[in-house]
Order: C-alpha cells, then structure tokens, then sequence
C-alpha cells in the first residue's frame, strides 16, 4: 500500500484494519507512508510501516513490494475496505506465472452517495508472485503469461471516491 496524503490517515487506518481481518491466515501489511504524519504512534502486529519521501509512484509500489516477507504481493490502496474473503479469494486462484484481479468492485461516491458496482480497472485489485520482476510503471496484465478473474459474482472491495466519473457503471 502506498499513503501519500495527510488528510487520508483515517481511511489509510481502515483499509489496513479491513486487510488485517482477512480469513487468510498468512498476511502483512506493507505501507509506504510518504505522509509527514506515522499512521501508527506504535508498532502493530502484521504491519510495516515503511517512512519514506514520496517519490514516482511505481517507485513507491516497488520499495513496499521489495519489503514484504511473504511469497505472494496483493496490492492495496489507502481509500478502500476489503471484504474478509479479499485474500483468501485471491490466494485460491494465485499461481506463480499468473496475475490474478477481481474482477467486480464496488465504487463509493462521497459527493453523491451513491454505491456503484464496477469492473473499472482503475480500481486496482492484483495478486502475484513476489519474486516474479514487475514494473509498476507499466500496466500489470501485460506481464504476464496468463491472468485470471477471481470473484467474478461477488465483489471484494469498496473503493471510496470523491465521485463516481463513469456513470456507465451498474449501480449496486
């Protein structure tokens, strides 16, 4: 996860406590914090906190994904909760030549309040293989030999933003 603005620690803090009640039992958090502020004053369990100044955002995405221990990098953004299956229903599907991406994520409109669902792949939602080299600057699907949809009836994330900008969506 890459945290890059201030007056988005709370929702940081919530996309983090949502990742650390997932049913996979096997997960770190790795967050690069670019923020002048610590999202946590003390250590917590199963989480990095990596401070650091912000730099190119693939950049920022490789440090984190260079820290984790595990074998397997499920990437995470700062405004979005996770549903308990996120992990599990990526690591189901997860083999080492394969990206796996949800395919069906719910977009929360702040401004208008309205919930979407979307299969936008703006809404990022990859797992793969850590030690396979990927570069964060090029789209992730390309490199890789073969990429799998998981989740395909069910949506695994709620992405919140300050509007909804694809009103081609289907409203959840």
């Amino acid at each position: 996860m890459v945290h890059t603005r201030n007056q988005q620690a709370d929702a940081a803090r919530s996309a983090i406590a949502s990742l650390l009640k997932q049913d996979w039992p096997h997960l770190e958090v790795v967050v690069y914090n670019a923020t002048s502020h610590p999202l946590f004053r003390l250590s917590v369990g199963r989480v990095l906190e990596i401070h650091l100044r912000p730099d190119h955002p693939a950049l920022m995405l490789e440090i984190a994904a260079n820290n984790c221990n595990g074998e397997w990098c499920l990437l995470a953004c700062p405004d979005c909760w996770y549903y308990p299956s996120y992990a599990a229903e990526h690591m189901t599907m997860a083999k080492k030549p394969r990206l796996t991406l949800a395919e069906t994520k719910y977009v929360y409109g702040l401004r208008d309040q309205k919930l979407i669902l979307t299969s936008d792949p703006g809404v990022p939602s990859a797992c793969f293989y850590r030690f396979r080299r990927v570069k964060f600057n090029l789209p992730l699907e390309p490199q890789f030999e073969e990429t799998t949809l998981v989740a395909r009836n069910k949506p695994l994330l709620v992405k919140f933003a300050r509007e909804i900008v694809n009103p081609t969506a289907t409203t959840g």
